[in-house]
């Protein structure tokens, strides 16, 4: 009788070359930390002083002031404005001033946020996750944060981007704070600011040309204008003032890009409120001059006010939002130019103005009506997606039923209210259109509708074309040429 002994598995002679294979693939991308700062002290007794270490520096630090290895010292006498390599030796035991801790990108004492880490739009433009050096090499401190004070100043560490150094008041708050790290050398923090003129040439041109919203807001301005001036000097007002805002535009982009205390909404923010205050204004005087009556003189200064908002609103959301506003200037565009073919409204005068509201109210009508549809066709969907979906096979049956709904109110509204609506107004004047031009008036909304949805994909296609190219330049430019 034989015992059939256990044999061992075929080929596992396998298993240490796999092994072996996996760890040469995990030591392939070997994560490295960048040199950053871990801890801090103030010298008591000696205003000014502190110091600071850096950590990780590796073999490849290079200094004629520091020998290199894993960590370098760094001392200030100005308040971290300067930095010089020190011998000072920390001790081995560390103590904090205060309970700091970091979460994300905001530095909180006692549970309230005192600082933030600044300039996230800056760096959500000009930087990318694959600028080696830049963004994937932030690394701000975690959890509990190395800081310490000597007299009325608190110094902290900031990882890889060097020493925050402010006053904290009776409230355990900050009104200034300075981020520093000039003359660490065993630091590369990320640059909060561009300084180089040729670079901020080009981007200034790109925020101004792409897309056009200097065009943009004097198109609008020129059509509230056009109700107290002829229409050659409204266009030739319209362009001058908004010349005069793209000065004031050209000033603030400067300023944000060279300004690491200030963040581009700020900007933003101020423009806007000038661009307002501009607009009323003008708008105000030239109704004055016109002697138009104080109900339209006030219609005007809304109508200002309201268009005023249009162009800052898409700056604002950057890459967001452009769709909506060339949306809603070419769907006034293509709709004033159907409604403008039946009313006279070439003269500033009383009758002239009427006419140019009726023109400008039917073209309003039509943008707001079709915004609303557009609302209907999303709800449908939504609702589509949250009542049909488990029925359905797939979303792309909602989505086509949401699209028949849309082209059935746009069918209803061209054919049984605008024109219907407009015919109404243009025949209260027989003198002014024919019975031929008013039967035309359907086709012509169809079709400016079709001229309204074509410039609008394209301008917004162009547009986030350009945005793309240039935030593409933007990131190519600072990996070949990083600021300094």
């Amino acid at each position: 009788m034989t015992t059939d002994k256990p044999r061992s598995p075929r080929f596992v002679w396998l298993i240490p070359l796999v092994m072996l294979a996996l760890a040469i693939l995990a030591c392939d991308d070997v994560y490295i930390p960048p040199p950053s700062i871990d801890r801090v002290e103030a010298q008591a007794g000696t205003p000014g002083r502190a110091y600071a270490r850096v950590i990780h520096i590796g073999l490849d630090y290079k200094s004629s002031d520091a020998d290199a290895g894993d960590t370098v010292v760094y001392e200030t006498d100005n308040y971290g404005s300067d930095w010089r390599p020190s011998e000072h030796v920390f001790a081995e035991a560390a103590s904090n001033s205060y309970p700091m801790i970091m979460s994300g990108e905001s530095l909180k004492l006692n549970g309230r946020a005192i600082w933030s880490f600044p300039r996230p739009i800056f760096r959500s433009i000009f930087y990318d996750g694959s600028n080696v050096g830049t963004m994937n090499q932030v690394t701000l401190p975690y959890s509990d944060v190395s800081n310490s004070a000597a007299g009325d100043n608190v110094y902290i560490a900031m990882g890889t981007e060097g020493v925050l150094v402010g006053t904290l008041d009776a409230n355990g708050l900050a009104p200034d704070w300075h981020l520093g790290a000039n003359g660490m050398d065993a630091l590369a923090p990320l640059p909060l600011t561009i300084s180089e003129p040729s670079i901020i040439v080009g981007i200034v041109l790109l925020i101004l040309l792409v897309p056009p919203f200097a065009l943009i807001h004097a198109y609008l301005l020129q059509r509230i204008w056009a109700y107290v001036l002829p229409a050659a000097e409204a266009r030739r007002m319209a362009l001058k003032v908004t010349a005069g805002l793209v000065l004031l535009a050209i000033i603030g982009s400067i300023y944000w890009l060279t300004n690491d205390r200030i963040d581009l909404y700020q900007v933003i923010g101020v423009l806007t409120l000038i661009t307002v205050i501009v607009g009323l204004t003008v708008t105000v005087q030239l109704a004055q001059q016109a002697q138009v009556s104080n109900y339209t003189r006030n219609r005007l200064a809304v109508a200002a006010l309201l268009l005023s908002l249009v162009v800052p609103g898409g700056v604002a959301a950057i890459f967001a939002m452009w769709w909506l506003v060339f949306g809603l200037v070419f769907g006034y565009w293509a709709y004033q130019r159907v409604y403008r073919r039946y009313f006279n409204e070439a003269a500033p005068t009383p009758e002239g103005r009427v006419q140019r509201w009726r023109v400008d109210r039917l073209a309003l009508e039509m943008v707001l009506i079709f915004g609303v549809g557009l609302v209907v066709t999303y709800f449908v969907i939504i609702v589509g997606q949250a009542v049909f979906g488990r029925f359905l096979p797939n979303a792309d049956l909602i989505n086509f039923l949401a699209l028949v709904v849309g082209f059935a109110y746009v069918y209803l509204v061209i054919r049984h209210y605008s024109s219907r609506r407009a015919k109404t107004i243009i025949t209260s004047q027989p003198e002014v259109v024919s019975s031929r031009e008013v039967r035309l008036l359907s086709g012509d909304l169809w079709m400016h509708t079709v001229f309204w949805l074509f410039w609008s994909i394209v301008a917004t296609g162009v547009t986030l074309f350009g945005q793309a190219w240039a935030y593409g330049w933007f990131t190519t430019l600072l990996k070949t040429n990083p600021i300094p």
